[in-house]
């Protein structure tokens, strides 16, 4: 196999130089939002208009500046191959973006472009230029990017205000909100980036930060992902998260297999038989999970001649527990409820 490709596993933490590795492409569909960390929107609590890119950038500064050998984990990503070592983005998608930008910032103000290779591989510089990063949500925005790796990341004459000046920025581009968010975005991480080590910073940006790759498996699988965080207009729910978490992390692929299949089926009962109002089955999941996790608790209190006994689920909602008389420990029956 090509050693400047990675087969990304599912349940796996990877760097961002991993996920931005070698011929390795990411690419932002046709079904994906806008990007839009870059936009300013009303903040409640600060009483003013924010954008979300300075203080994603604070956080990972402040990694950076109190232990920047620390490892920090950025959450999940979730995204499906198509085709091989492409991978399709179903989530992560604003703060991949970020990143990728940053690295073409940090790029920009060090010598003789030290992190070229993240953003783009020498192969495609010569041929078809296709970045790491492919924002194939539309075609302008696929053209853009392109354009602003190869003229701007990799030129550090050309200005940021005078982007909209170059030959290669189109009128059309003034009417693609992902685009005129990318450039408020690199405006915002050019002011950040002052008075640091930008050698060090970018190291630590590519080797320290961490995210968890879920793979979808399929188109399918992938697309029903997106018309979901589309409709609801919420990034993933924790209990979604889960899945990758829990399931992920078993190395016996038999068996990762057997309970995926089991998750999927629980999933699809919960669908079926959700709320009319519920846009998921994430609100009954959750209860599931809690109703299970309050088993188990019971289940580890529960004792009987000093040993634990197995209870009935079905039974724990017909009837309250029954203290047994001289036991060390037993079920505290105090907070019991019966619906």
């Amino acid at each position: 196999m090509n050693k400047s490709k990675l087969k990304f596993e599912s349940g796996v933490e990877y760097t961002i130089k991993q996920l931005f590795n070698g011929d390795n492409k990411i690419v932002i569909p046709d079904l994906q939002r806008d990007y839009c960390w870059g936009d300013k929107a009303w903040n409640e609590k600060a009483n003013n208009y924010t954008e979300l890119v300075s203080g994603f950038l604070d956080s990972l500064l402040l990694a950076f500046n109190e232990n920047r050998q620390d490892k920090l984990l950025l959450g999940l990503i979730y995204g499906y191959e198509s085709p091989h070592y492409t991978i399709q983005l179903c989530d992560g998608q604003q703060r991949l973006t970020t990143l990728f930008l940053l690295m073409g910032m940090i790029n920009r103000k060090t010598d003789k472009n030290q992190f070229q290779h993240i953003l783009i591989s020498k192969s495609e510089l010569l041929d078809d230029r296709e970045p790491n990063l492919q924002y194939a949500i539309r075609e302008s925005t696929l053209y853009f990017l392109s354009d602003l790796v190869c003229e701007f990341f990799l030129n550090n004459n050309v200005k940021i205000e005078q982007i909209k000046k170059e030959s290669w920025y189109f009128k059309e581009y003034d009417l693609d909100a992902s685009i005129q968010s990318v450039i408020n975005a690199i405006k915002t991480i050019d002011n950040k980036l002052i008075n640091i080590d930008i050698n060090s910073f970018g190291e630590f940006v590519l080797n320290n930060l961490q995210m968890i790759y879920y793979d979808m498996g399929h188109r399918t699988r992938g697309e029903e992902t997106f018309v979901v965080i589309n409709t609801t207009g919420e990034p993933l729910t924790a209990t979604e998260n889960l899945k990758p978490i829990l399931i992920g992390k078993i190395e016996n692929e038999k068996v990762r297999g057997v309970f995926s299949k089991e998750w999927e089926e629980r999933e699809e009962w919960f669908w079926t038989n959700r709320s009319i109002k519920e846009h998921t089955s994430d609100s009954a999941l959750n209860d599931f999970f809690i109703w299970y996790w309050q088993i188990c608790l019971l289940q580890e209190k529960s004792w009987k001649d000093k040993k634990s006994y197995p209870l009935n689920p079905i039974q724990l909602f017909q009837k309250r527990p029954i203290n047994l008389e001289g036991q060390e420990e037993n079920p505290d029956i105090d907070k019991w409820c019966l619906y």
